[in-house]
């Protein structure tokens, strides 16, 4: 009999080495509870100027492919805190609804704002001849809705007009300018506002 009883007891002591599925779980959902709350805890960032700046940028350059691309002018409308993208149906721009999100409307955190500068124009005549030969003035300005009118277009042809747009967060500027090859690209901040 002692060896019967030497073997229950080595099962025994087996059994109480390790922990169990529910000692397991247990401690997980704990941790899991911890870390909510510390996740909850910790305040949001705070979106920066330089975000909001990559973002414009990678919008536009998504704008200006789906021109290409689909072989139509895109208009481009800036407000103080608003980037918009248009597409013309006639008669009128109507803002772009993308599910996918590459080109639909941007509004920025409070605290940021938007100042646009036009460099250089494209040539009048080319979005005439683009939207057989309309009057480019009609087509430029929305007949119902002056807010709706593009501040720039982005040509099927790839050219688009040179500028410059400042994203403000207190003191602090970034820039999104495009250059005459057509790219458009982020610069680090220059200071504040003139």
């Amino acid at each position: 009999m002692p060896i019967f009883q030497a073997a229950i007891r080595d099962k025994r002591h087996h059994k109480e080495q390790g922990f169990s599925l529910i000692e397991l779980l247990s401690v997980v959902i704990i941790l899991g509870l911890v870390g909510v709350v510390v996740v909850l805890s910790v305040p949001p960032a705070r979106p920066s100027g330089e975000q909001a700046a990559l973002q414009i940028a990678a919008k536009l350059n998504a704008a200006q492919n789906l021109a290409v691309m689909r072989g139509e002018v895109i208009g481009v409308s800036l407000q103080d805190s608003e980037l918009q993208f248009l597409r013309y149906r006639t008669p009128q721009w109507r803002a772009i609804e993308d599910p996918r999100g590459s080109v639909k409307g941007l509004v920025l955190p409070a605290g940021l704002s938007l100042e646009l500068k036009l460099t250089a124009q494209a040539p009048k005549g080319m979005i005439g001849s683009i939207m057989d030969n309309a009057d480019t003035g009609s087509f430029l300005t929305s007949g119902e809705d002056e807010a709706a009118s593009p501040d720039f277009l982005f040509l099927p042809t790839g050219e688009i007009p040179q500028f410059s747009i400042s994203i403000h967060q207190g003191a602090k500027q970034w820039q999104v300018v495009s250059n005459e090859v057509g790219t458009i690209a982020m610069q680090k901040s220059t200071g504040g506002r003139p």
